[in-house]
C-alpha cells in the first residue's frame, strides 16, 4: 500500500494540473480574505481611499459589469491560449517527437500561467458574488474590484509572454539544448548521490524479487536503495537498466536475503523502482538523451529532411556523453574492487548507450554529407575525454564512420 500511495503522490505532483490547482486555492482564499477584511473595515471614507478614487468604482452596476467583462475576458483567453496550445503541440510531434509533449505540458512556467489565469477568474466570481445589483451600498468591496483590474491587467502581459515562450519552446534548438541541459544536471546529480565503488559478491542462491506489474523500469532510486542496504544489513543487485520492459512475473532485482517473510522491506525496495509506460524517467539522464536521439532521427525522415538539425542534436550528443565520461564514469563501467558493495546498480556500458542513441542516427543520415561530418567531430571528442579501457572501441568507430565518410563522398562526386 505504502508503494502505492508513493505513485499516487508522484503522479499527483508532476501533473499539469497540481501548480494551477494550486495557485487556484491561493487566488480563492485571497479573495475570501479581500471580501473580509472590505466588509469589516470599510476604507472609502479614509486618506488611502481618497487618494484613489479614480482608480476605485462607482456603483455596484458599475462594479458588476467590470468583473462581468473580465470574467468574460479571462476565459477567452485561457481558451484562445491553449487551444493554441493543441495547435503547437500537434505541430511538434508531426516534425520532432512525441516525447517532447510531456516536457513542455509539465513546464512550470506553463502551468504558472494556466494558474493565473483561472485563479483570477476565481477571484471575480467570488468579489461579483458580493456585489448587490440595482443599489449604492457602503459595503461595495472597491479595492476587491480595483484588484480585479490589476489582475486582469496582468493577464493581458502574461498571454504576451506566454505566446513568447511556448513559440520559444518549440524551436528545433532549444529543444536541443534543453534536453541536453537536464541530462547533464542528471549526470551530476547521480554523481553526487553515488556510493562509493564496492566489489561484486558471488550472487549464487540470492532470492528474486519480481516487480508485480507490468512496464517499462524507468527509474531506479539509488540512494534510496543504497540506504535500505544499509539498515537492514542487505545486498541488492539490479538485473536490469533503465528502460528495459518487465511483464509481471519477470525479476527485477535480488536480494541477499529472503524478502518473503518481511512484506515491509519488499513494498520499501519496490517503491524505489518506478514503472512506466515511457521507457526513460524524467530524473534519469537518459531521457534527455533519448529526446535529442529522437529528434535526430525524425529530423532524417524523408518527409522532414532537415540534417541541420540532426547536425544540432549530434553536437549536443557529444556534449552529454563528455559528461558522461568526465564527470561520471562509474555510470557506464563496472565497480572496482573493494569492500563488498550493499546495492550492485545495472548500468548501460557505453556500447550500449551509442547503440541507442548515436547509431540510429547515423544510420538514417548514411548518405548525408553533415550527418557523417557531425559524426566525425563527436567520435573524435569522444577520443579525447574515453577512458583507457573504452579507447580501442572509440577508435575502431571512428575508423568506420571515416570509411563510411569516404564512400559517401565517392557516391556523391559520382552523382555530381
Amino acid at each position: 500500500m505504502h508503494r502505492h500511495l508513493q505513485v499516487i503522490l508522484r503522479n499527483v505532483v508532476t501533473s499539469i494540473a497540481f501548480l494551477p490547482a494550486l495557485i487556484s486555492l491561493l487566488f480563492f482564499l485571497f479573495s475570501v480574505a479581500v471580501i473580509y477584511l472590505e466588509l469589516s473595515f470599510p476604507g472609502n471614507g479614509t486618506p488611502l481611499g481618497e487618494n484613489v478614487q479614480v482608480l476605485l468604482v462607482k456603483g455596484n452596476d458599475n462594479a458588476r459589469q467590470v468583473l462581468g467583462t473580465l470574467i468574460g475576458g479571462v476565459i477567452s483567453l485561457t481558451v484562445f491560449s491553449f487551444s493554441m496550445v493543441m495547435v503547437l503541440l500537434n505541430q511538434a510531434t508531426s516534425n520532432f517527437t512525441p516525447r517532447i509533449i510531456p516536457g513542455l505540458l509539465t513546464d512550470k512556467r506553463n502551468q504558472f500561467v494556466l494558474g493565473f489565469y483561472i485563479g483570477t477568474i476565481i477571484y471575480c466570481l467570488i468579489i461579483i458574488l458580493n456585489v448587490r445589483p440595482g443599489e449604492e451600498h457602503q459595503d461595495t468591496p472597491k479595492f476587491g474590484v480595483l484588484l480585479a483590474m490589476l489582475f486582469g491587467i496582468a493577464c493581458l502581459f502574461l498571454f504576451i509572454y506566454f505566446i513568447h515562450l511556448i513559440s520559444r519552446k518549440l524551436q528545433i534548438d532549444v529543444i536541443i539544448a534543453s534536453a541536453a541541459r537536464h541530462s547533464v544536471a542528471a549526470i551530476r546529480k547521480g554523481k553526487r548521490e553515488q556510493g562509493a565503488a564496492g566489489r561484486l559478491p558471488d550472487t549464487t542462491g540470492w532470492y528474486p524479487l519480481c516487480s508485480g506489474e507490468a512496464g517499462y523500469l524507468s527509474e531506479v532510486n539509488e540512494g534510496r536503495l543504497d540506504k535500505i542496504c544499509r539498515r537492514h544489513r542487505l545486498q541488492i543487485q539490479m538485473l536490469h537498466a533503465p528502460g528495459v520492459f518487465l511483464s509481471e512475473t519477470d525479476a527485477v532485482c535480488k536480494l541477499s536475503h529472503d524478502p518473503g517473510d518481511n512484506p515491509r522491506l519488499r513494498n520499501k525496495v519496490l517503491s524505489c523502482l518506478n514503472f512506466s509506460n515511457e521507457p526513460y524517467g524524467k530524473e534519469s539522464y537518459l531521457y534527455g538523451m533519448n529526446q535529442i536521439s529522437e529528434v535526430a532521427v525524425k529530423a532524417l525522415s524523408p518527409g522532414i529532411n532537415d540534417p541541420g538539425s540532426a547536425g544540432i542534436a549530434l553536437d549536443y550528443l557529444g556534449h552529454v556523453f563528455g559528461v558522461l565520461l568526465r564527470e561520471a564514469p562509474g555510470r557506464i563501467t563496472p565497480q572496482a574492487p573493494g569492500e563488498p558493495a550493499g546495492l550492485i546498480p545495472k548500468k548501460h556500458s557505453l556500447a550500449e548507450l551509442l547503440f541507442l542513441f548515436i547509431q540510429p542516427v547515423g544510420y538514417y543520415g548514411r548518405q548525408d554529407a553533415k550527418v557523417h561530418a557531425k559524426l566525425l567531430g563527436f567520435y573524435g571528442r569522444l577520443l579525447d575525454c574515453a577512458p583507457a579501457a573504452e579507447r580501442e572501441r572509440i577508435q575502431n568507430l571512428l575508423a568506420e564512420e571515416k570509411a563510411c565518410t569516404s564512400r559517401t563522398v565517392q557516391a556523391l562526386g559520382r552523382v555530381g
